[in-house]
């Protein structure tokens, strides 16, 4: 019992020391960052302005400079690291390492789309864009780590801006107020291909057949990804249905 009680002790000062950490790197990335432009991304005109003047690549460059920042680190070093490839859910299909920069890539050309494209309120399109950069990282998972709070990062700042420091630091950190689901995703060809072969699933025989058969009709990770942040922005019932997945916890990601 003793042992027990001093072990969960331990832990939960180990819990205490990492979210310090986070805390103090999310701020310093504040700083970094955004510096001396709080008011410019007090707007929100300004903020869709700047989501919407990023190309791909530069949005995506931005996204692994945050993540470095986030784990305290610096951004060459993780570029150089040979393993530094992105990570993986074990309950959810993200892209091969080779078509994570890709898959980024066009998830964040349907955000643009979707700026360019629509006649939604600022308001519903700031709550739009700031979902869709969150489950686009998700989604993609191009980090070995951080991946969680790099979403929540940015689209914490696309939400509010910088009008609330604390809030922005802590609901990065620890996840807390922003544990959502982002499921309702496009099945793709290569995730369905996966668990055809995956000798774990108990499958038969004909219907591994079956499900390789299907896979031929379905979009690639790259084709997919653009075609779930599109459907996420646009569909009213999917995006409303994401954001009930909103729940009050803490979590470390």
């Amino acid at each position: 019992m003793t042992a027990s009680i001093e072990n969960r002790q331990h832990q939960s000062s180990d819990n205490e020391h990492e979210l310090a950490l986070r805390e103090n790197a999310t701020y310093q990335l504040v700083h970094d960052l955004i510096g001396k432009h709080e008011e410019f991304f007090d707007d929100p005109s300004n903020r869709l302005e700047f989501v919407q003047a990023q190309s791909a690549e530069d949005f995506l460059r931005i996204a692994h400079y945050v993540n470095a920042k986030l784990r305290g680190k610096k951004q060459h070093e993780l570029l150089q690291r040979k393993n530094e490839n992105g990570g993986f859910l074990p309950l959810m299909h993200t892209p091969s390492i080779q078509d994570k920069p890709a898959a980024f890539m066009r998830g964040y050309a349907a955000i643009q789309d979707y700026i360019n494209n629509t006649a939604d309120s600022i308001d519903k399109k700031i709550e739009g864009v700031a979902m869709a950069v969150e489950a686009l990282v998700i989604w993609v998972h191009p980090f070995n780590d951080g991946n969680g709070r790099t979403g929540r990062f940015l689209a914490k700042l696309i939400e509010g801006g910088a009008s609330d420091i604390d809030s922005l630091v802590a609901e990065t950190a620890s996840g807390g107020n922003r544990a959502r689901v982002y499921s309702d995703r496009f099945a793709t060809r290569e995730g369905i291909l996966a668990d055809a072969d995956n000798e774990e699933i108990m499958l038969e025989d004909d219907e591994r057949k079956e499900m390789k058969e299907k896979a031929k009709s379905l979009p690639t990770d790259i084709k997919a990804m653009y075609l779930s942040v599109k459907r996420l922005l646009e569909n009213d019932s999917v995006r409303h249905n994401t954001l009930r997945h909103q729940k009050r916890v803490s979590t470390v990601a």
